[in-house]
């Protein structure tokens, strides 16, 4: 059995202060990133300014308490008020899209980062181990 850690160390177990709160890293690899962050009432990402991530989605899971994520796409913007008695407790925000968050009340919340895997990388093999399928990558 081949042990995970030897091939995706996992940082140690730190917070991290943010002028928002504090950022924990709790899983990272080539393509996944997960954050556990608590954001003080009023915190605001970027300085209350938005950002965005050129090749990264960016999901946003509310375990406890509201926070507020402002979105741009497509010269539309959005606004979503997620978390405890909201209508939805996570959003998705797509990869060059600007957004911010605002904290309503004291927040923690899982920050997901990932980036799209080629769904068309799969190679099939017969019985015998010769090559059935093959689709290129787009």
């Amino acid at each position: 059995m081949v042990e995970l850690q030897k091939y995706y160390p996992q940082p140690e177990r730190k917070l991290q202060d943010k002028e928002w709160g504090t950022e924990e890293i709790i899983f990272q690899n080539d393509t996944l990133c997960i954050h556990r962050i608590k954001i003080n009432r009023g915190g605001k990402s970027t300085g209350g300014n938005f950002h965005k991530h050129r090749h990264k989605f960016n999901k946003f899971y509310v375990e406890s308490g509201v926070l507020d994520i402002y979105v741009k796409s497509n010269n539309k913007d959005y606004y979503y008020q997620i978390g405890d008695d909201c209508e939805y407790y996570s959003v998705t925000v797509f990869p060059n899209n600007l957004h911010r968050f605002e904290a309503i009340t004291d927040c923690i919340v899982y920050e997901i980062y990932w980036v799209t895997c080629n769904l068309g990388d799969i190679v099939r093999f017969d019985k015998n181990n010769k090559m059935v399928s093959f689709k290129k990558d787009k």
